[in-house]
């Protein structure tokens, strides 16, 4: 895959250690449980492995409250081709966890609701499937579909057939490679 797809899909591995902490690339994302803005750094150590920490918020004005979150998500990316006019697409799925810094969210559960009653609420496990555009030799675009573990389960546990799409959210991102 890396001999015909440009810099954005090969991969940082081979670089020297003194730059092993920099990071590859920098990204943005609105959606995708990640926030209204999320933004974050990222690093590519194999070609076909991403990961990435971002920062995302929702403002009151939209969300009701103030909503901060940081998601770390890692990306496998499984397959690799060129359309008609050249430009780059991978596809990808990954798995990450999102904390939510809202006051209303738990890790432990308060002592006002008996033990087993709710299962913490500020992390979540979060399932994703993406499709990624390269469209300048350091730019991507990317599109991606995730699910977080309460969804799953609720998707798990229903009587009844409901597409396991209803149970996500969509998103939409950016990224720029420095090198």
């Amino acid at each position: 895959m890396a001999d015909d797809i440009s810099r954005v899909e090969q991969g940082t591995a081979a670089q020297d250690s003194d730059s092993l902490w920099l990071p590859d690339y920098f990204t943005a994302q609105a959606g995708s449980y990640t926030g209204m803005l999320a933004i974050g750094i990222g690093y590519q150590p194999f070609d076909y492995l991403r990961s990435d920490v971002s920062f995302g918020f929702v403002p009151e004005s939209v969300g009701g409250t103030s909503i901060q979150s940081l998601a770390w998500k890692t990306n496998l990316r499984f397959c690799g081709f060129r359309d008609f006019y050249g430009v780059g697409s991978t596809l990808s799925t990954g798995l990450g966890l999102l904390y939510g810094f809202d006051r209303d969210l738990f890790l432990a559960l308060p002592e006002k609701y008996p033990a087993g009653y709710y299962p913490p609420t500020a992390i979540r496990v979060l399932l994703s499937v993406a499709i990624n555009l390269e469209v300048a030799n350091q730019e991507e675009v990317f599109f991606d579909y995730s699910w977080h573990d309460s969804g799953v389960y609720r998707y798990l546990e229903s009587d009844r057939f409901e597409s396991l799409f209803e149970l996500g959210t969509y998103g939409i991102g950016y990224r720029h490679f420095f090198q």
